[in-house]
Protein backbone atom coordinates (compact mmCIF):
# COMPACT_ATOMS: atom_id res chain seq x y z
CA UNK A 1 0.00 0.00 0.00
CA UNK A 2 1.28 3.38 -0.96
CA UNK A 3 0.94 5.97 1.77
CA UNK A 4 0.41 9.57 1.11
CA UNK A 5 3.57 11.90 1.10
CA UNK A 6 3.29 14.56 3.61
CA UNK A 7 2.70 17.49 1.03
CA UNK A 8 -0.32 15.17 -0.28
CA UNK A 9 -1.63 15.10 3.77
CA UNK A 10 -1.03 18.69 4.43
CA UNK A 11 -2.81 19.64 0.95
CA UNK A 12 -5.76 17.31 2.62
CA UNK A 13 -5.34 18.92 6.01
CA UNK A 14 -5.45 22.20 4.64
CA UNK A 15 -8.82 21.86 2.63
CA UNK A 16 -10.94 20.01 5.63
CA UNK A 17 -9.71 23.54 7.95
CA UNK A 18 -10.30 26.03 5.61
CA UNK A 19 -14.02 23.65 4.78
CA UNK A 20 -14.95 23.24 8.58
CA UNK A 21 -13.07 25.63 10.86
CA UNK A 22 -12.29 29.29 10.92
CA UNK A 23 -8.24 29.00 10.44
CA UNK A 24 -7.75 32.41 10.40
CA UNK A 25 -10.00 33.22 13.14
CA UNK A 26 -8.02 31.23 15.17
CA UNK A 27 -4.45 32.76 13.86
CA UNK A 28 -5.90 35.99 14.37
CA UNK A 29 -6.19 35.75 18.13
CA UNK A 30 -2.95 34.22 18.41
CA UNK A 31 -1.44 36.64 16.58
CA UNK A 32 -2.99 39.36 18.81
CA UNK A 33 -2.04 37.59 21.61
CA UNK A 34 1.71 37.25 20.33
CA UNK A 35 1.29 41.15 20.43
CA UNK A 36 0.17 41.36 23.47
CA UNK A 37 2.90 39.87 24.87
CA UNK A 38 5.25 41.84 22.74
CA UNK A 39 4.10 45.11 24.39
CA UNK A 40 4.37 43.91 27.67
CA UNK A 41 8.21 42.49 27.23
CA UNK A 42 8.86 45.80 25.85
CA UNK A 43 7.34 47.72 28.86
CA UNK A 44 9.51 45.44 31.04
CA UNK A 45 12.65 46.29 28.86
CA UNK A 46 11.94 49.49 29.53
CA UNK A 47 11.26 49.52 33.04
CA UNK A 48 14.56 47.13 33.34
CA UNK A 49 16.58 50.14 31.92
CA UNK A 50 16.89 49.76 28.34
CA UNK A 51 16.29 52.75 26.87
CA UNK A 52 17.48 51.87 23.34
CA UNK A 53 14.33 51.63 21.15
CA UNK A 54 16.63 50.30 18.14
CA UNK A 55 18.10 47.49 20.55
CA UNK A 56 14.54 46.86 22.91
CA UNK A 57 12.22 46.71 19.66
CA UNK A 58 13.90 43.92 18.32
CA UNK A 59 13.97 41.95 21.76
CA UNK A 60 10.03 42.78 22.41
CA UNK A 61 9.55 41.05 19.18
CA UNK A 62 11.95 37.68 19.94
CA UNK A 63 9.92 37.67 23.14
CA UNK A 64 6.37 38.25 20.93
CA UNK A 65 7.81 34.92 18.57
CA UNK A 66 8.56 33.27 21.62
CA UNK A 67 5.00 33.62 23.20
CA UNK A 68 3.52 32.84 19.43
CA UNK A 69 5.15 29.45 19.46
CA UNK A 70 3.97 29.22 22.76
CA UNK A 71 0.57 29.52 21.75
CA UNK A 72 1.11 27.13 18.95
CA UNK A 73 1.82 24.27 21.61
CA UNK A 74 -1.42 25.11 23.47
CA UNK A 75 -3.29 24.67 20.15
CA UNK A 76 -2.26 21.59 18.80
CA UNK A 77 -2.34 20.28 22.81
CA UNK A 78 -6.06 21.32 22.77
CA UNK A 79 -6.57 19.65 19.64
CA UNK A 80 -5.30 16.84 20.74
CA UNK A 81 -7.65 16.41 23.83
CA UNK A 82 -10.87 17.89 21.85
CA UNK A 83 -10.15 15.67 19.15
CA UNK A 84 -7.82 12.91 19.54
CA UNK A 85 -6.13 11.28 16.69
CA UNK A 86 -7.78 14.66 14.53
CA UNK A 87 -4.51 15.26 13.48
CA UNK A 88 -4.18 11.90 12.10
CA UNK A 89 -7.27 11.54 10.23
CA UNK A 90 -5.69 12.67 6.86
CA UNK A 91 -6.32 9.84 5.01
CA UNK A 92 -10.00 10.91 5.37
CA UNK A 93 -9.20 14.50 5.01
CA UNK A 94 -7.87 13.27 1.58
CA UNK A 95 -11.56 12.27 0.57
CA UNK A 96 -12.51 15.74 1.02
CA UNK A 97 -10.30 17.07 -1.52
CA UNK A 98 -11.91 17.98 -5.32
CA UNK A 99 -10.84 15.20 -7.54
CA UNK A 100 -7.47 14.90 -8.92
CA UNK A 101 -6.09 17.15 -6.50
CA UNK A 102 -4.56 15.06 -3.89
CA UNK A 103 -1.28 14.45 -5.08
CA UNK A 104 -0.52 18.04 -5.76
CA UNK A 105 2.65 19.81 -3.14
CA UNK A 106 1.45 22.14 -0.83
CA UNK A 107 2.63 25.21 -1.54
CA UNK A 108 29.76 62.17 -4.54
CA UNK A 109 29.55 65.53 -3.36
CA UNK A 110 32.15 67.85 -1.70
CA UNK A 111 33.45 67.89 1.93
CA UNK A 112 34.15 66.09 4.38
CA UNK A 113 32.12 63.18 5.61
CA UNK A 114 31.65 64.79 9.56
CA UNK A 115 30.18 68.07 7.88
CA UNK A 116 27.48 65.71 4.97
CA UNK A 117 26.27 63.53 7.87
CA UNK A 118 25.98 66.99 10.37
CA UNK A 119 23.47 68.57 7.39
CA UNK A 120 21.74 64.85 7.36
CA UNK A 121 21.02 65.46 10.37
CA UNK A 122 20.55 69.18 10.54
CA UNK A 123 17.39 68.39 7.72
CA UNK A 124 16.21 65.29 9.77
CA UNK A 125 16.00 68.18 12.83
CA UNK A 126 14.03 70.70 10.21
CA UNK A 127 11.30 68.27 9.00
CA UNK A 128 10.99 66.70 12.72
CA UNK A 129 7.34 67.86 12.54
CA UNK A 130 6.33 65.79 9.57
CA UNK A 131 9.42 62.93 10.37
CA UNK A 132 7.83 61.47 13.23
CA UNK A 133 4.17 61.15 12.85
CA UNK A 134 5.55 59.15 9.22
CA UNK A 135 7.64 56.94 11.45
CA UNK A 136 4.87 56.48 13.37
CA UNK A 137 2.64 55.38 10.66
CA UNK A 138 5.47 53.34 9.50
CA UNK A 139 5.95 51.27 12.65
CA UNK A 140 2.14 50.62 12.83
CA UNK A 141 1.88 49.90 9.12
CA UNK A 142 5.14 47.02 10.09
CA UNK A 143 3.42 45.24 12.37
CA UNK A 144 -0.05 45.19 10.74
CA UNK A 145 1.13 43.77 7.68
CA UNK A 146 3.46 41.02 9.84
CA UNK A 147 0.76 40.30 11.40
CA UNK A 148 -1.30 39.85 7.67
CA UNK A 149 1.60 37.69 6.86
CA UNK A 150 0.81 35.37 9.11
CA UNK A 151 -2.85 35.32 9.67
CA UNK A 152 -3.44 34.82 5.67
CA UNK A 153 -0.98 31.84 5.80
CA UNK A 154 -2.77 30.21 8.76
CA UNK A 155 -4.40 27.48 7.00
CA UNK A 156 -1.10 26.13 5.44
CA UNK A 157 0.25 26.66 9.02
CA UNK A 158 -2.24 24.85 11.12
CA UNK A 159 -2.20 22.05 8.52
CA UNK A 160 1.47 21.59 8.80
CA UNK A 161 1.77 21.58 12.52
CA UNK A 162 -1.12 18.86 12.60
CA UNK A 163 0.41 16.98 10.27
CA UNK A 164 4.07 17.36 11.17
CA UNK A 165 2.77 16.55 15.46
CA UNK A 166 0.83 13.98 14.12
CA UNK A 167 4.12 12.19 12.15
CA UNK A 168 6.15 12.43 14.99
CA UNK A 169 3.99 10.05 16.67
CA UNK A 170 1.47 7.74 15.12
CA UNK A 171 1.99 8.49 11.87
CA UNK A 172 5.57 8.02 11.54
CA UNK A 173 5.90 4.43 10.01
CA UNK A 174 3.47 5.50 7.34
CA UNK A 175 5.81 8.07 5.84
CA UNK A 176 8.85 7.77 4.23
CA UNK A 177 12.12 9.69 6.87
CA UNK A 178 12.66 12.61 4.35
CA UNK A 179 8.66 13.74 4.84
CA UNK A 180 9.05 13.31 8.54
CA UNK A 181 9.87 17.08 10.35
CA UNK A 182 9.00 18.56 14.10
CA UNK A 183 6.80 20.77 14.19
CA UNK A 184 8.84 23.47 16.08
CA UNK A 185 11.06 23.74 12.83
CA UNK A 186 7.75 23.75 10.52
CA UNK A 187 6.77 26.85 12.85
CA UNK A 188 10.15 28.13 12.52
CA UNK A 189 10.05 28.09 9.31
CA UNK A 190 7.18 29.21 8.22
CA UNK A 191 6.73 32.38 10.73
CA UNK A 192 10.66 33.40 10.85
CA UNK A 193 10.51 35.34 7.85
CA UNK A 194 7.75 37.87 9.09
CA UNK A 195 9.40 38.15 12.72
CA UNK A 196 12.89 39.01 11.45
CA UNK A 197 11.86 41.59 8.80
CA UNK A 198 9.61 42.89 11.66
CA UNK A 199 12.52 43.28 14.08
CA UNK A 200 15.22 44.29 11.43
CA UNK A 201 12.42 47.21 10.72
CA UNK A 202 11.68 48.52 14.29
CA UNK A 203 15.31 48.40 14.80
CA UNK A 204 16.04 51.00 11.94
CA UNK A 205 12.72 53.24 13.09
CA UNK A 206 13.83 52.83 16.92
CA UNK A 207 17.12 54.21 15.57
CA UNK A 208 15.63 56.93 13.57
CA UNK A 209 13.53 57.94 16.02
CA UNK A 210 16.54 58.70 18.93
CA UNK A 211 18.49 59.99 16.07
CA UNK A 212 15.71 62.90 15.82
CA UNK A 213 14.84 62.84 19.59
CA UNK A 214 18.48 61.58 21.73
CA UNK A 215 16.67 61.87 24.84
CA UNK A 216 13.04 59.94 24.17
CA UNK A 217 12.92 56.07 25.19
CA UNK A 218 10.05 55.82 23.52
CA UNK A 219 7.86 56.90 20.32
CA UNK A 220 5.19 58.38 22.42
CA UNK A 221 7.80 60.35 24.40
CA UNK A 222 9.60 61.49 21.14
CA UNK A 223 5.87 62.29 19.37
CA UNK A 224 4.91 64.67 22.54
CA UNK A 225 8.91 66.31 22.65
CA UNK A 226 8.04 66.71 19.00
CA UNK A 227 4.37 68.73 19.51
CA UNK A 228 6.15 70.94 21.92
CA UNK A 229 8.89 71.89 19.77
CA UNK A 230 6.30 72.53 17.14
CA UNK A 231 4.31 74.46 19.42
Amino acid sequence: MKWPTRNERVRAMRHRLETREWPRLQMSLLVALAGAAGFLGNWGLLRAGVGSMALRYPLAVLLAWGAFVALLWIWLKARDQDGGADAGDTGDALDLLPEGKGSHAASGGHGTPEAGAGDLLDGLAAADEFALPLLAIVFVVTLLLAALWIVTGAPTLFAELLVDSALSASLYHRMRHGDVQHWLETAWRSTRKPFIITAVMLAILGFAVQTLHPGAHTLGQALAAARVHGG
